[in-house]
């Protein structure tokens, strides 16, 4: 893919990812997760609001925009082009003049096998189970 191209789209991803509003904070110790040196990832059903959760760690991390990258790996305009994923950090490296965050809409899997020997901090998913919190809700809410 053209540079440039995958410049736009990431500029226009990551000003489509900074406009969410009136998002509700979640009851989630987030902090085990970001001080966590590991991969996170965010698992859960389609919709159930894992980009959401994720600009919420941004935005608690207090990250400015030089200090993280976000890209979507579902967006049409790059479907299935995982290899670019090397290219994004480069590109934000290049803009920014420094390593950043990287918050990837994308499979785990997928990440953890492209992101190789490039240094970065890698968000994806929590390991919760989607099921069983959903179970624990509908407990809570005495509907069992």
């Amino acid at each position: 893919m053209n540079k440039d191209r995958l410049k736009e789209i990431m500029l226009d991803q990551k000003k489509s990812f900074s406009g969410h509003v009136g998002l509700i904070e979640r009851d989630i110790d987030l902090d085990k997760y970001i001080s966590s040196e590991q991969v996170v990832v965010i698992t859960g059903i389609r919709r159930c609001g894992k980009s959401s959760l994720l600009y919420l760690i941004q935005q608690r991390m207090q990250l400015k925009d030089d200090e993280y990258c976000y890209f979507n790996f579902d967006d049409e305009r790059i479907m299935g082009d995982v290899a670019i994923l090397e290219n994004i950090d480069h590109i934000h490296q290049e803009m920014y003049g420094k390593e950043a965050i990287l918050c990837v809409d994308m499979e785990e899997t997928t990440v953890r096998e492209r992101a190789g020997e490039t240094n970065i901090r890698v968000w994806g998913e929590f390991t919760d189970n989607s099921m069983t919190v959903l179970a624990d809700l509908l407990i809570e809410l005495g509907l069992e």
